[in-house]
C-alpha cells in the first residue's frame, strides 16, 4: 500500500498540471482570437 502523504502529492500535482493545462490552453484560445 502506498503511503497517504506520496499519494496527495501525486494527486495535487496531477491536478496542478490540469489546472496548467487548461490555462495554457485558455491563452492558446485567446492568442488564436487574436489572429
Amino acid at each position: 500500500m502506498i503511503p497517504s502523504s506520496r499519494f496527495i502529492r501525486l494527486t495535487n500535482t496531477m491536478r496542478r498540471a490540469r489546472n496548467l493545462q487548461r490555462q495554457t490552453y485558455s491563452i492558446f484560445k485567446f492568442f488564436f482570437w487574436l489572429t
